[in-house]
């Protein structure tokens, strides 16, 4: 009798040990997996973020020199709107900030100032425009390089999903300004 007892509370233990076993095992794995799926969307709209970013630097590398051998951007030659289109990715992308790295953000908010203070001169007149976009030419540029180095080292970076929450947790307040065009 006391074999019987001992072989089946043996079992008995054993039975719950490998439940246990395989419970922790099963969540341990489902936990690994979650976790991973979630690394994968933060690096998905982070390239989101900045394939804008990307986008928009391709717009602001084209360089023309006009009559007077002066540079400019071609981005600011047209009239208001089309010059409002031009800046559509830098929109987009610093409104998806929470992607981004502080450091982006910081680099695009600088970006940010300087075409503000460049949209606030535009207007209409093509000429005007071209003028002014030659006065801003080698700002601009400055901080489009900043932007394109910052963007090189974060995409080096992209992976480091659990440094860049952890980076974000510690964010304040990043400033927008933006001009409404008629």
């Amino acid at each position: 009798m006391e074999i019987w007892q001992i072989i089946l509370s043996s079992a008995l233990v054993s039975s719950i040990l490998s439940s246990v076993a395989t419970w922790l095992i099963g969540n341990h794995t489902q936990n690994k997996s979650f976790k991973n799926d979630y690394y994968k969307l933060v690096i998905n709209k982070r390239m989101e973020a900045y394939e804008h970013i990307d986008n928009q630097l391709k717009t602001m590398k084209i360089t023309t020199l006009d009559d007077d051998a002066k540079p400019f951007h071609s981005m600011f030659y047209g009239n208001q709107k089309t010059i409002s289109e031009n800046q559509n990715n830098l929109i987009i992308a610093r409104a998806n900030g929470i992607w981004l790295s502080n450091a982006m953000e910081n680099e695009l908010s600088e970006l940010n100032k300087i075409l503000f203070d460049i949209n606030h001169e535009i207007t209409d007149d093509i000429a005007n425009n071209v003028s002014i976009a030659k006065s801003y030419y080698y700002r601009v540029a400055a901080s489009r390089e900043k932007v394109e180095k910052q963007l090189r080292k974060d995409m080096l970076e992209l992976y480091k999903v659990k440094r860049f929450l952890k980076e974000k947790r510690k964010t304040g307040y990043v400033e927008y300004k933006v001009k409404i065009t008629h």
